[in-house]
């Protein structure tokens, strides 16, 4: 049979609280009575018999009040606050492990911080991005909108040359920007015109061939058919330079009508659009000038000026404010969540 060593237990030292308590059991007073004696709260003595840590005082504090506990029931001070230092030193190691602990929660908070940070950062360019790719957008479609303009008067600008060339008498034509507003028939009945002229050319050279065989019959005597033959080519050119006149002062007279229903618009209006929400939309103006087109992004005002009336179509009706003239416009009536297609003015 093995011998077992003796287990040998440490002794218990005793706690201030303890030590306290006891003292005062001793007397046969209660924690009223100590606490009325040395002013303190009942709490405060129950917490120090406890040997609880108040967070709410310091290490000085605690000391000042068991020196007063200890006096009132003659205890010796030393001998508890000696017993206050050890439980004091033994609570310094947790004391670090939960200041470690806050630091990392802190770390950790930062980190959170941080990221949330850099994901707004992140939001806030690619909104930037697509706010000028939109911008990018609505400048083409403004320069391809110009350089149409632009070819459609020059279309219409042949028809006039071609009728100033063949009578004089013929009064100008509309200004360019009258021509810029023909429409897809008057631009039809120009081209035949001057499809017409090149007939009428080729016909004009055939007669002259004509008369120049004529003339080269006459150098060789034969003077019996002249004056027919050469009445004939001379009496087509004559009536081919007639019916070309007559066209030209047709189209002249059209254009002329174009242009007076051109100037026939009303003055432009100012339009001003509020988006609270992204939102597609097309402007179209009484001219046919598309004045704007594509997404706008929420938060952006757009003015913008053109003759009315106005063809607007919007992708989310219930995200725009719109005012014509300084008066708002009543976007109630449009169901949200649905394509909205009207005209402006509205009419009731």
């Amino acid at each position: 049979m093995s011998d077992k060593e003796p287990i040998v237990e440490e002794p218990t030292l005793p706690t201030p609280g303890q030590i306290l308590k006891e003292a005062r059991i001793g007397k046969g007073l209660s924690v009223e009575q100590v606490a009325n004696k040395i002013n303190l709260r009942a709490h405060n003595i129950e917490a120090i018999e406890q040997d609880k840590d108040d967070g709410n005082l310091s290490v000085t504090f605690t000391r000042g009040y068991l020196k007063l506990y200890a006096k009132f029931v003659d205890v010796n001070e030393d001998e508890v606050l000696q017993a206050f230092e050890r439980i004091n030193s033994a609570t310094k190691e947790p004391a670090k492990l939960q200041s470690f602990s806050r630091r990392v929660a802190k770390q950790t908070s930062d980190a959170r911080l941080m990221m949330l940070t850099y994901a707004i950062i992140g939001i806030v360019i690619a909104l930037s991005v697509v706010w000028w790719l939109q911008q990018s957008n609505d400048s083409s479609v403004s320069q391809l909108s110009t350089s149409f303009t632009t070819q459609t008067a020059q279309v219409s600008n042949t028809p006039a040359n071609t009728a100033q060339n063949s009578q004089p008498e013929v009064q100008q034509a509309p200004t360019s920007s009258a021509q810029a507003d023909l429409t897809d028939t008057q631009l039809d009945d120009s081209i035949n015109l001057t499809e017409s002229d090149n007939v009428f050319s080729e016909e004009t050279s055939a007669a002259l061939t004509q008369v120049a065989e004529t003339v080269d019959r006459l150098n060789e005597g034969d003077n019996g058919v002249l004056e027919q033959e050469l009445e004939a080519p001379v009496s087509d050119i004559t009536d081919n330079a007639q019916t070309t006149t007559n066209n030209a002062e047709s189209e002249v007279v059209q254009i002329e009508n174009t242009a007076g229903t051109t100037e026939s618009f009303g003055p432009p209006v100012e339009l001003i659009f509020e988006f609270s929400e992204d939102c597609w939309m097309n402007l179209v103006d009484a001219t046919g000038e598309a004045i704007a087109y594509g997404v706008k992004v929420a938060g952006r005002v757009m003015t913008v000026s053109g003759v009315p009336p106005f063809e607007v179509t919007l992708g989310a009706p219930q995200a725009v404010q719109i005012s014509m003239a300084g008066e708002p416009i009543d976007m109630s009536r449009f169901p949200a969540g649905r394509t909205a297609r009207f005209e402006l003015p509205i009419q009731e």
